[in-house]
């Protein structure tokens, strides 16, 4: 049930908010604000499978016996029980805080010296530049919120997850549609994003302060190389991810950058029709 909740909310925002956006911004405004989210995408691309790698570790962790490792499987073999989950978790936060760094340095370069080569940023402006890093923003928190979110559904809490997902998908149209009808702009619209972005990002630690925290042991002295060993395991995810991308995603922004913004509301809404068929 919490699946189909964060579909039909996920679906719900999408169907009144893209039709909104084109209709009540110029053809400009609402180019960027698509092609913004889709580069973007890339951002989420630094996630290289790593969450998808932490909640199948928590839950083999979690019910394995110490250093117990199948032969031939991708599971790190870590310590029993809590300890072992413990350790996953806090080299996962610790594996998010590096890419978040990694995703900031993508968020500048993008902007500064990539995008500028092209036309998406040719009537750009001090507006343009604050809505790009407060969707930026939003992007790099939901990047912190993953740890906390994988933990929770290794546990086999993934309806948490999924509840908590669709809740802030429906809150961000709701805010974004508000927005909209007030007379907002990108700036306003990107606001949203990042304050609901940051809800997520709360929503999620209260989870796990609630779910799990007091089994969890300090991660002051993490076994030696696991995050390497993790990064091993998430490196087809990632180049699975990044192969998705290139083939469908890319394709707004790419549009964007070599004809500018004005073309890319017709070519999105008309890609996101087919996509739900």
């Amino acid at each position: 049930m919490a699946g189909w909740y964060q579909q039909v909310c996920g679906a719900l925002a999408a169907l009144v908010v893209l039709p909104m956006v084109v209709k009540t911004l110029n053809a400009a405004s609402a180019g960027l604000w698509f092609s913004f989210q889709s580069v973007l995408l890339i951002i989420n691309l630094t996630d290289f499978g790593l969450s998808f790698v932490v909640a199948r570790q928590v839950a083999y962790s979690l019910h394995t016996r110490s250093g117990e490792v199948s032969p031939n499987s991708d599971f790190v073999p870590t310590r029993e029980g809590w300890k072992g989950v413990s350790d996953v978790y806090h080299a996962s936060r610790r594996l998010f805080r590096w890419g978040g760094w990694v995703a900031a340095a993508i968020l500048v370069l993008l902007y500064h010296l990539i995008l500028p080569l092209g036309k998406l940023l040719t009537q750009s402006s001090f507006e343009t530049l604050l809505a790009w890093y407060l969707l930026g923003a939003a992007t790099l928190l939901s990047l912190q919120t993953k740890p906390h979110l994988a933990l929770v559904e290794g546990t086999s809490k993934l309806y948490l997850t999924r509840f908590l997902g669709g809740t802030i998908q429906l809150l961000a149209g709701i805010g974004i549609i508000t927005v909209l009808l007030l007379g907002g702009q990108l700036v306003e619209m990107a606001m949203v994003v990042c304050a609901t972005s940051l809800l997520q990002y709360v929503g999620a630690k209260y989870l796990v302060a609630r779910e799990v925290n007091d089994r969890l042991s300090s991660g002051d002295r993490l076994p030696t190389g696991l995050e390497g060993k993790f990064l091993k395991v998430a490196i087809p995810m990632g180049i699975l991810n990044l192969s998705s991308f290139l083939f469908s995603s890319i394709q707004v922004p790419l549009l964007g950058f070599l004809l500018g913004p004005e073309v890319v509301p017709g070519f999105f809404l008309a890609q996101r029709i087919g996509q739900m068929r």
